[in-house]
């Protein structure tokens, strides 16, 4: 007498049809493991993008004279195990004067000394295209200007160059207090770095923190910055140093911590919600699958009425019948959850230069455009756990679609059924 599970693969290898949902299923699986892993990805690389242009945790001073004294915070920080570097920092905006154009800009004054941990200085990828230098000179000169790359790219600024910056720097007045002065100095383009960041990239500026501190009359009476940005050895220890700076200054209403979660909320709650919704379609799209399984399955009980009284008159048990066709189902969820899971891992590193060169085959434009979006390519990441999950969820759905069939066939009565015949 043969196994319940060769007459299931017996059946499922003479049924057309059953290769076919098969098939689709793995695909299913595949596509949605690609579509999830650009979900995983976006948020990797956004926060990964995040650390690489600001801090892990940045407190600010909202005091609008700037924030004089913070060297003992700095130290204190700087002490901390779980910190591998806090820079001052000292930022606003001004107006770049280049080739008649005015242009709007975000400075930011760092000390090159401190800002050598940071990975904002590092060589960018991608420098073929253009003629400029692919890596900093570190530490920069006093007086000289970094601009991002898309910022360079968009406004013609090539290194070398030299653009005037236009501040409106505090001063005291005798009469009124504090008041506004109009600063422009021209300082020369020394380079242009390239962080991922769309903002960053676009927007900053970034010169040494003494320059900037004069050029925005910081200096006087004492040194001024607008923030101290802390950068964390990993996530757990800005966790750790998030927990010690809370007690020191969260019942100062005069500073502000915000970790970098914090100061890019709105991404990842919009990455969040994507990633939800997302879910749901994609869970839609598994039940459609398991339905599918179902329809087949039961399809095939209709067609096998015969034999499956034949197999009960020969000996076989309802149970054993009811065996038959759930791991014929089964086994349709879980091969095509498996072929589906190994294809889409195998694929999703590669879906930036797939769609890529299928789009420029079908329309002649690149399916992703760097300068439209806030990264610069396609991102994809696999979660291990996660793409288990999926597939896990498939097998447990094919089972489930399975079971109303194969009840149905086992609870068939063989002499009704052959007599029928």
């Amino acid at each position: 007498m043969l196994p319940p599970l060769l007459l299931a693969f017996r059946y499922l290898l003479r049924r057309p049809t059953a290769i076919l949902v098969t098939l689709v299923t793995a695909f299913s699986v595949c596509a949605i493991l690609c579509v999830l892993s650009v979900l995983w990805g976006l948020k990797t690389e956004l926060l990964a993008s995040a650390r690489r242009s600001g801090a892990d945790i940045t407190i600010e001073n909202r005091g609008s004279a700037g924030w004089s004294g913070y060297e003992g915070l700095a130290m204190e920080i700087r002490g901390h195990p779980g910190v591998s570097a806090c820079i001052p920092v000292l930022e606003d905006w001004v107006l770049l004067q280049h080739g008649g154009r005015k242009i709007p800009a975000k400075l930011r004054g760092v000390s090159w000394e401190d800002a050598e941990p940071f990975p904002l200085f590092r060589p960018g990828d991608d420098v073929s295209a253009t003629p400029w230098p692919s890596s900093l000179p570190l530490p920069g000169e006093a007086g000289e200007i970094f601009v991002g790359r898309r910022f360079a790219e968009r406004w013609r600024i090539p290194p070398g160059d030299s653009v005037t910056v236009i501040a409106s720097a505090r001063e005291p007045l005798a009469s009124a207090g504090p008041g506004i002065r109009i600063v422009r100095r021209q300082m020369p383009v020394a380079g242009a770095f390239k962080t991922g960041d769309w903002f960053n990239d676009e927007w900053t500026v970034i010169t040494d923190l003494l320059t900037a501190q004069r050029l925005l009359r910081m200096h006087i009476p004492s040194p001024a910055i607008t923030s101290l940005q802390v950068r964390a050895r990993s996530e757990a220890g800005a966790a750790d140093c998030m927990a010690f700076l809370a007690p020191v200054l969260g019942r100062d209403p005069s500073y502000s911590i915000a970790t970098v979660r914090d100061t890019h909320r709105w991404i990842f709650e919009t990455v969040d919600m994507e990633n939800a919704v997302m879910a749901i379609i994609l869970c839609v799209v598994l039940v459609a699958c398991a339905f599918a399984i179902g329809v087949l399955l039961h399809m095939m009980v209709r067609e096998k009425t015969r034999d499956i009284g034949i197999l009960r008159t020969l000996g076989f048990t309802a149970p054993q019948v009811f065996a038959i066709f759930l791991l014929l189902g089964l086994f349709v969820g879980v091969v095509g959850s498996a072929v589906g899971t190994g294809a889409g891992i195998a694929l999703s590193p590669h879906l930036h230069g797939l769609t890529n060169w299928l789009s420029l085959r079908l329309t002649g434009q690149p399916f992703y455009f760097a300068d439209a979006y806030y990264l610069d390519r396609l991102p994809s990441h696999i979660e291990p756990k996660a793409a288990a999950a999926v597939a896990l969820f498939m097998a447990v759905l094919a089972l489930l679609a399975s079971a109303l069939p194969a009840l149905r066939a086992s609870l068939l009565p063989p002499a009704r059924t052959l007599r029928q015949e």
